[in-house]
């Protein structure tokens, strides 16, 4: 349906998680705006980085840098949750 067979593996709840840390550039403020721990988060973007073989994340002097494929996943979810709503 998306055109990602990647995309179609991933749970969306992976992807949210994805997201806040992409907000937030922090694993410990993502944890606390998601309402989780910092090592469940961890263990999230540990799953995802298995899943796509990308680190999806890099660290950078402001923190946390997404990757391009992690800026294509959550691009993905996004425009697969606005098809989903029309």
């Amino acid at each position: 349906m998306t055109g990602s067979p990647l995309f179609d593996k991933i749970d969306l709840s992976l992807i949210r998680v994805l997201h806040t840390l992409i907000s937030e550039s922090s694993v410990s403020r993502a944890a606390t705006r998601l309402n989780s721990s910092q090592p469940a988060v961890s263990a999230q973007l540990k799953r995802l980085r298995a899943l796509t073989g990308d680190p999806l994340l890099v660290r950078s002097g402001q923190g946390m840098a997404p990757t391009d494929v992690a800026l294509g996943l959550v691009a993905l979810a996004w425009a697969q949750r606005r098809r989903s709503a029309a």
